[in-house]
């Protein structure tokens, strides 16, 4: 018996969003990501709950980090796979969830060691 997968249930409206605008060149036959500001934190912050439930879709959903952050995720997520579960932003922290379920958040003076750590 197939199983049914269980979408979203966001109700997002026209009046949700403070300002939205393409990031990128355009070039044909390629997708662009979406920058989407909201008036309300309540509503990104249901958005980013509800996220889990696009696994498999064609469809992501991020935040915003600036570079640093970007590079600093990027660095806990694939340079201690051995270590680390899982990792996810929220309001611009970065956490990751070990093998022992401890949930840590890497702190600024953690950012070097990171950064640092060899490519695998």
């Amino acid at each position: 018996m197939p199983t049914i997968k269980q979408m979203p249930t966001i109700k997002l409206v026209k009046e949700d969003i403070d300002i939205a605008h393409r990031v990128g060149k355009f070039e044909q036959n390629k997708h662009r990501q979406i920058i989407v500001k909201l008036q309300s934190r309540m509503k990104k912050t249901q958005i980013m709950r509800e996220k889990k439930n696009l696994k498999g879709e064609k469809l992501y959903i991020n935040e915003d980090l600036t570079r640093l952050n970007q590079e600093v995720f990027r660095s806990v997520r694939l340079k201690r796979k051995d270590l680390i579960q899982s990792t996810w932003t929220n309001e611009g922290s970065i956490k990751y969830r070990d093998y022992h379920d401890h949930v840590h958040t890497i702190h600024f003076s953690n950012i070097k060691y990171w950064l640092e750590l060899q490519w695998p």
